[in-house]
């Protein structure tokens, strides 16, 4: 899986239409509900399959290589599994048929990845990582100042931003997996590139305060104390800039979080220009943040005797910022739906219920009114209840898989700009539901498919 940008026997050229294809097979469903819907679902995978034809004939031994590793094997084996059980499904087969092949197009993407890493470089699947990321939270934070559903949701007393995702959750997750990639290019030597980046952060630190999740919280918050305590492998930069990126988007988050967050009337109406206006201030400001936030760092970082007490302050200044922007969020019942989804797969333990067969297959184990979903929100216990024992093993295995990869990839030159997606994604995935969003899995696949290469590049990867 060798093969840098520009190698004579594939120039990078070749590889743009998959790039182009790639970048489609994200659009589209990114602006049709995150690709929920049935229609959407079958032009992603039309658009996807085609990215993987184009990247095979641009570089057909990296897709080869590819698949001698495991988390190829166990994507293709979970489509596979989940086309087969259309034949005992307790939905229609048809939905089930739909299924596996939106995750043979989640494999395409990957394999589209990995293409596009070795011809173009990990920047270009970066690229399509944070224009979705900073086109969809404008989208967010534009519906939530003008209380517009169904771009912004109503939720826990408060307007959340989804976007066109349509979901905040999803979105606020988006954001996570844009942060390290943007504040890479925010410490970036041009300053274009650095500006623009900056300001991508004002956007990614709004929606994550208002939207209101906790979990995408925790993995933001975790991802800024990983580039504070290791900012050469996280950001290739030094701890007082990792620091300064991490006061500018607390700054910008509390600013966001002052002028649009905190719990309201559902119909309550009035300033809706005001608040456009100051939460567009707040994401222009952000590169003046954290340009201001770079000298106070280096204060921080100076061995006075006021450091520990300013460094106590900042931590309890994030507390009371997360505090706050959790607001009324909670975890809506995910402990009973895991319970609903493991009593779930032991009716069906063998071959479970088939695929898209959770909701009816749990309805007598859903016992409250909160519970009742067609999804496990959690990935693994579903796998389980809808494809069986082997489902769950192939499941397991991917996640295992991903954990070595990204092991065998600390450090490694631009792994930073993808590893977070492939973290994030799957974490959520075990109290959330993303993984049918094809919008952000499908980012997801081509950050995972990239990362297989930098472990190839590296020589890491028979660790993988």
């Amino acid at each position: 899986m060798n093969g840098g940008a520009g190698s004579p026997r594939s120039p990078a050229r070749a590889a743009w239409p998959s790039f182009v294809l790639a970048a489609a097979a994200v659009a589209w469903p990114l602006f049709h509900r995150g690709g929920f819907d049935s229609e959407a679902k079958d032009v992603f995978v039309v658009l996807a399959g085609s990215a993987a034809i184009a990247a095979i004939a641009a570089a057909g031994d990296v897709v080869l290589a590819m698949f001698r590793t495991m988390p190829i094997r166990c994507l293709a084996a979970l489509a596979g599994l989940t086309v087969v059980s259309a034949s005992w499904s307790l939905v229609e087969p048809e939905e089930s048929f739909r299924w596996g092949l939106v995750i043979c197009g989640y494999l395409a993407m990957s394999l589209t990845g990995g293409v596009l890493c070795a011809r173009l470089g990990a920047r270009w699947v970066a690229a399509i990582l944070l224009a979705a990321a900073v086109v969809s939270g404008l989208f967010g934070l534009g519906a939530v100042a003008l209380r517009t559903p169904p771009e912004a949701d109503w939720l826990d007393g408060a307007w959340r931003p989804g976007g066109p995702l349509e979901y905040p959750n999803t979105l606020a997750l988006l954001q996570v997996c844009a942060l390290i990639p943007l504040a890479h290019f925010a410490l970036s030597r041009h300053r274009v590139v650095a500006a623009s980046a900056a300001v991508g952060l004002g956007v990614a630190s709004a929606v994550l305060s208002l939207a209101g999740s906790p979990a995408a919280l925790g993995l933001a918050i975790a991802a800024m104390f990983a580039a504070v305590a290791a900012p050469r492998a996280v950001l290739g930069a030094t701890r007082s800039d990792a620091l300064a990126i991490c006061l500018g988007i607390a700054l910008a988050a509390l600013a966001a979080y002052l002028i649009a967050g905190g719990s309201t009337q559902r119909s309550a109406t009035g300033g809706e220009l005001g608040r456009l206006l100051a939460l567009g201030a707040v994401v222009v400001a952000t590169p003046l943040a954290i340009a201001l936030a770079r000298r106070l760092a280096v204060k921080l970082l100076a061995p006075t005797r006021w450091r520990r007490p300013a460094l106590v302050a900042l931590a309890l200044a994030l507390g009371v910022w997360v505090a706050a922007s959790l607001g009324g969020g909670s975890l809506h019942g995910r402990d009973d739906l895991a319970r609903a989804g493991i009593e779930t797969s032991l009716d069906r333990p063998l071959l479970g219920a088939g695929a898209g067969g959770f909701g009816i297959a749990s309805i007598p184990h859903q016992t409250t009114s909160t519970t009742r979903t067609v999804f496990a929100h959690n990935l693994p216990i579903e796998v389980w209840a809808e494809l069986g024992i082997l489902g769950l093993a192939l499941t397991l295995a991917l996640y295992a898989g991903s954990a070595l990869l990204v092991r065998a990839t600390v450090g490694a030159r631009d792994a930073a700009l993808v590893a977070p997606c492939v973290v994030a994604f799957l974490i959520s995935n075990l109290i959330d539901w993303s993984w049918h969003q094809p919008a952000i899995t499908a980012i997801w696949a081509l950050c995972l498919g990239a990362l297989l290469e930098i472990a190839s590049s590296t020589g890491s990867y028979a660790e993988t």
